[in-house]
């Protein structure tokens, strides 16, 4: 008796995952797979794996891995964020921030000018080297809570040491008519116990603008006279926090349109 040979041919079956949804101006909402968002358009995959585009201006919301997102113009990505306080100069010092294409973020940290000609300077950081600033602030936060310590115990008083964490480099602009940006200024730190008041300080090299090297800014310096006022500038560079106020002013500005 012959037996009968049975071959059985498995075929691959695909399933594409549309996790994301565009939501049209018009009401149309396309189920899809985004691969891009910039301020031009919204870029995707359909169920068939194609990929298409939709212009930016006929998207209303656009929902990525659960979340719904407006899309970002450029027209108001810009922003005054908040103030932070250093008691030493007697004022506060603004943080203005720029929401890009995906919610990347560029950070604003305005503070005091060495140089009496212009009275604006400010650190101007993307994500990679706002990460630096936050870690050294911690650093030296934790030796000047050190320091002063031992300073109290020991009765000092007047005393200056320069800080013993590796100096940093960092983009920084100074205010002259307009922001004129130098791509690397070198940061270092600066303990000081005056009349048995301590302070620590950061303190940066010249700032020379980029496109003309005859024009420069003496440098600039954050003064911080607890530790107290250090925790509050990294409190308030917390990323969710600064999106939050982000995109609940992007709601009350469009009450007022």
């Amino acid at each position: 008796m012959k037996k009968a040979l049975f071959i059985i041919i498995l075929c691959p079956i695909i399933l594409w995952s549309q996790n994301d949804t565009i939501f049209k101006i018009n009401g149309r909402t396309i189920p899809c797979t985004i691969t891009l968002v910039n301020e031009g358009a919204v870029f995707f995959k359909d169920k068939k794996n194609y990929g298409d585009q939709i212009p930016i201006s006929e998207v209303r919301l656009y929902s990525q891995s659960g979340t719904r997102k407006e899309p970002i113009t450029k027209e108001d990505s810009y922003f005054r964020y908040a103030e932070y306080n250093m008691s030493a100069f007697g004022e506060k010092f603004e943080i203005h921030v720029e929401v890009c294409t995906n919610e990347i973020m560029n950070y604003y940290i305005h503070t005091c000018s060495v140089d009496k000609i212009s009275n604006k300077t400010a650190l101007t950081l993307n994500e990679l080297e706002l990460k630096t600033f936050l870690n050294y602030l911690t650093t030296i936060s934790r030796n000047y809570a050190n320091w002063t310590e031992i300073a109290i115990k020991n009765d000092v008083q007047n005393y200056s040491k320069k800080g013993s964490e590796s100096t940093i480099s960092l983009p920084g602009a100074f205010y002259l008519g307009k922001w004129h940006f130098d791509k690397s200024i070198e940061l270092h730190s600066l303990f000081n116990v005056t009349d048995s008041k301590s302070t620590i300080s950061i303190i940066s090299d010249e700032i020379t603008t980029n496109d003309n090297q005859f024009m420069s800014n003496k440098g600039l310096s954050f003064i911080f006279s607890n530790t107290t006022e250090i925790e509050n500038l990294i409190n308030l560079m917390d990323r969710k926090t600064i999106l939050d106020f982000y995109y609940n002013k992007k709601k009350l500005d469009a009450l007022f349109k």
